[in-house]
């Protein structure tokens, strides 16, 4: 049987970039950029890192079909949307809470693959989600917190970002 372990951690890692992010973010407005500023300063230089990696192993162009090159703009476009909603969604929330509201793509994912498969959650999946939600809460420290200072907006965007990275 062929071990697939090695997917959901990747996911595991990448989502948790997201955190890194937030922080990195943060204290760019701290010093007077914008948010829209700083996310666009990653992408530009995660473009040119990527860039000189490939520049340093491949040699050739990698032969893409229509199909192939459609699925990489559709994934390049929702992680460059996930990027700016998230990024717009640190002017409103704490970067612990955006974080967390991030991670709710984990369910959203889940609901979107139930609905594109027409069939609904199996048990494991309701049981993994009652863990998740009860860990979202005592990561958010939501308990005994007064969130309705944060804005509206905030709650949207951050969503928007889950929504988009499960996408």
């Amino acid at each position: 049987m062929k071990q697939n372990w090695i997917y959901p951690l990747l996911i595991v890692i990448a989502a948790s970039s997201y955190g890194v992010l937030s922080t990195i973010v943060k204290v760019a407005m701290q010093h007077g950029y914008t948010s829209s500023e700083a996310v666009t300063s990653q992408y530009f230089v995660g473009f040119l890192l990527a860039l000189v990696l490939f520049v340093v192993t491949q040699r050739t162009l990698p032969k893409l079909s229509k199909k192939g090159a459609i699925t990489l703009l559709l994934a390049g476009t929702c992680t460059a949307i996930t990027g700016i909603v998230y990024g717009h969604s640190l002017n409103y929330l704490p970067a612990s809470l955006a974080v967390v509201m991030l991670f709710q793509f984990t369910w959203i994912g889940l609901f979107m693959d139930c609905f594109l498969k027409r069939r609904l959650p199996t048990r494991i999946e309701l049981i993994s989600l009652v863990f998740l939600f009860v860990g979202t809460i005592f990561a958010a420290g939501v308990i005994d917190v007064d969130l309705s200072q944060i804005a509206w907006q905030g709650w949207a965007l951050g969503l928007l970002a889950a929504f988009t990275f499960a996408a």
